[in-house]
């Protein structure tokens, strides 16, 4: 009886010293879930030129497609719009026509222009911004900017009514002379498109060979936002 119990014990020790003992029956039950994220995106569709008169020359215009890290990037978001002007004189203009399209999921706010060039701070101190012949602008430090104020008629009010951060959607009613016109501009469904009108304009005062022998490049963005974006107070 001893010795039996001698050699239960001694088992009991084996076992321990193996890492062998008794567990739970256990089970676990993973749930796989896939959630689809909406995404921002807005790009450059189009584009065309119209110069004042036959002796100004449009050398090149085309869309930029850009990378994350705004590197050249041919398959990236087509956020960028190049044009460059030579045989600019004192008076003379381009108009540039570019179509924005929302190619994302969700609305969007358009909220600001940008137009940078490297050319010479005394023709860029020369040089007029319009868009879309109400917002006009000149050039610092080598940009031009031109903030979109956003505009909608609300079913509240009975008039157009500034929005500072943010904007619902146009939802109807009319309005006998609205300026700028919001249903169009700077709100955008997916799939929705605009149009801005760009004109490059060199102030009739400027020195007569101030762009001579020179040519003007611009590189146009527009800033979009979601459209219930909210600024930080």
């Amino acid at each position: 009886m001893k010795r039996t119990k001698f050699l239960a014990l001694v088992l009991v020790a084996a076992i321990a010293l193996m890492g062998a003992g008794y567990a739970w029956w256990t089970d676990t039950l993973v749930v796989d879930s896939t959630v689809n994220t909406g995404y921002l995106d807005v790009d450059f569709t189009s584009y065309s030129h119209e110069p004042s008169s036959e002796w100004v020359k449009v050398a090149d215009h085309h869309i930029k497609a850009l990378a994350d890290d705004g590197e050249d990037y041919p398959n990236g978001s087509r956020d960028n719009v190049v044009l460059t002007i030579n045989d600019m004189y004192p008076g003379s203009y381009v108009e540039q026509t570019v179509t924005l399209t929302n190619v994302g999921t969700m609305p969007v706010n358009l909220s600001q222009i940008d137009i940078n060039s490297d050319a010479d701070d005394d023709i860029l101190g020369k040089m007029h911004i319009t868009v879309n012949d109400f917002e006009s602008t000149d050039f610092e430090n080598g940009v031009a900017s031109v903030e979109l104020d956003s505009f909608w008629w609300g079913h509240n009010h009975w008039y157009w009514e500034e929005c500072t951060s943010s904007c619902p959607k146009y939802d109807g009613g009319t309005d006998p002379d609205p300026d700028p016109d919001p249903d169009s501009k700077y709100y955008l469904e997916p799939g929705e498109k605009t149009d801005f009108v760009i004109r490059y304009e060199l102030d009739e005062t400027a020195d007569d060979d101030i762009t001579e022998n020179k040519d003007l490049t611009f590189q146009l963005t527009i800033e979009a936002t979601q459209y219930n974006y909210q600024e930080a107070q």
